[in-house]
């Protein structure tokens, strides 16, 4: 009798510890997939903050780990709103091999960077666009662009502020870009390296110094009007020219003249180490070979901005202005 309510007991008590475990299994489950579902909407409506408290919640952080394509798009909002420390918190969490992870874990050294305008009202310019090409050292690097006006130039602020390059790279970056960004608020530390600037020295007499132009010169593969590609080919064009300087043996000349555009050569050429550079340029279609033969042109810019072939043309100028010393934009032009 006792043997039986003893056992009936241990019966009841397993049946009951069962349901509890049961109980708590099913609550678990229905809590991570509503938990789930809200992630999945915070994701949708793009609202960072309430994602960010949502993943907070580390009991459930390992369904979207095993989700990668959610895992993705997490990140990829995170970046997209300019919120690196939770960007890169996140990368970690879900062991992410995205280049951005691993350049922005290393540090940024090399920046490329490009912004696109269009005219406003008066000399005022309307962003349409930014663009970057990040690198760490001993990393392949990673390209980004943002549109819309407003937005964009603000995300670039930013991520300037958090990255912290120890050089930026540009195409116009001296009198385009450098004081948009200084009009939104950056307080840029880093060295500086206009290669519309470094083109206008080490290739005078090219009858263009636009990007695409300089890139078809000098053979880099570059995809026009995209702005991140810009900003990949800025830094692309910057290591050949670096080259052509030590090519004509001028490098040092250039780097010993302290101009503002050019602060960065120094650490590029630590940086890459380019090799010396002799192009052979092939005569491009629609322009006449004279200009490449007239050692009195030097090519200076009809308007600011340097985005399209047209803008560059070749001016008659006195051989003695050749030899000013190169310390100021106005000896360059």
């Amino acid at each position: 009798m006792v043997f039986e309510y003893v056992y009936g007991l241990i019966l009841i008590t397993m049946l009951a510890l069962i349901i509890f475990f049961a109980t708590v299994y099913i609550s678990r489950l229905v809590e991570s997939r509503r938990w789930f579902k809200l992630v999945v909407e915070a994701v949708e409506r793009g609202d960072v903050d309430k994602l960010y408290d949502l993943l907070k919640d580390l009991r459930y952080l390992s369904i979207v780990a095993r989700d990668a394509e959610l895992s993705n798009r997490i990140l990829n909002l995170f970046f997209d709103n300019a919120r690196f420390r939770e960007f890169l918190e996140f990368c970690d969490v879900f062991k992410s091999s995205d280049m951005r992870c691993r350049v922005l874990s290393s540090g940024v050294e090399v920046l490329g960077v490009d912004v696109e305008v269009v005219a406003g009202e008066g000399e005022e310019v309307e962003v349409k666009g930014v663009g970057v090409y990040a690198v760490s050292r001993g990393l392949e690097g990673f390209k980004y662009e943002k549109s819309s006006s407003h937005e964009s130039i603000v995300w670039l602020v930013r991520f300037l502020e958090f990255s912290k390059p120890r050089l930026l790279i540009g195409h116009n970056l001296a009198r385009l870009i450098a004081p948009l960004l200084a009009k939104h608020g950056a307080g840029v530390s880093a060295e500086m390296l206009d290669t519309l600037t470094l083109s206008l020295i080490a290739l005078p007499s090219a009858p263009s110094h636009s990007l695409e132009h300089l890139a078809k010169l000098l053979g880099v593969e570059h995809r026009p009007h995209t702005v991140s590609e810009n900003a990949r080919t800025s830094v692309e064009i910057a290591k050949l020219l670096v080259g052509v300087l030590k090519a004509k043996n001028i490098y040092h000349h250039v780097v010993r003249a302290k101009h503002g555009d050019l602060t960065g050569l120094s650490f590029l050429d630590e940086f890459y180490k380019p090799s010396p550079y002799s192009p052979s340029i092939a005569y491009s279609e629609g322009l006449s070979e004279e200009l490449w033969d007239n050692v009195d042109l030097l090519i200076v810019p009809l308007v600011w901005d340097s985005c399209r072939d047209e803008v560059w043309a070749p001016r008659k100028i006195p051989r003695d202005v050749l030899s000013l010393p190169l310390d100021s934009y106005d000896n360059l032009e």
